[in-house]
């Protein structure tokens, strides 16, 4: 009786699991740009986020001035220096930077433009995936364009 349990808790397992990748797998051949996918926002200007949130292909949310960026909030680069208030600086943010904050209108009207430039690209390229090296692609900085990144000093 004793190994009839375990066989039995081993069959429930599988199956378990089978079920569960299943769900998996369904979830992951939903197309991006499914009608009720299109019907919401990407990003809402009522919507709280989170300071240095990533939203692909938007960018990296930045509480400080509630705007997406290319590049996380005091983000390093040698010979550029750090990435906050839309501009390379030679020292770092200081100060206080609240936890949370709304995107401002024109901030979120940018990042979904950018975004449904992103997935009507990636739809018109349908069925030829190829996978990007990333060799400083547009795309890898959250579709904000040159790798100028932003003017400033």
């Amino acid at each position: 009786m004793y190994k009839s349990d375990k066989v039995a808790l081993a069959v429930c397992g599988l199956g378990a699991a089978s079920i569960f990748g299943a769900v998996i797998w369904s979830a992951c051949e939903e197309e991006p740009g499914d009608a009720s996918a299109e019907a919401q926002p990407y990003v809402s200007p009522g919507a709280a986020y989170a300071h240095n949130t990533h939203v692909p292909n938007a960018g990296w949310f930045h509480a400080t001035t509630r705007t997406f960026e290319p590049y996380p909030y005091n983000h390093y680069e040698a010979g550029r220096g750090h990435y906050y208030g839309g501009g390379w600086h030679p020292e770092a943010a200081s100060g206080f930077v609240a936890p949370s904050a709304t995107p401002t209108p024109e901030s979120a009207a940018k990042a979904n433009t950018a975004i449904s430039r992103a997935n009507a690209s990636s739809s018109s390229s349908k069925g030829s995936y190829s996978r990007s090296s990333g060799s400083g692609s547009s795309s890898s900085r959250g579709g904000f364009g040159s790798s100028g990144g932003g003017g400033g000093s």
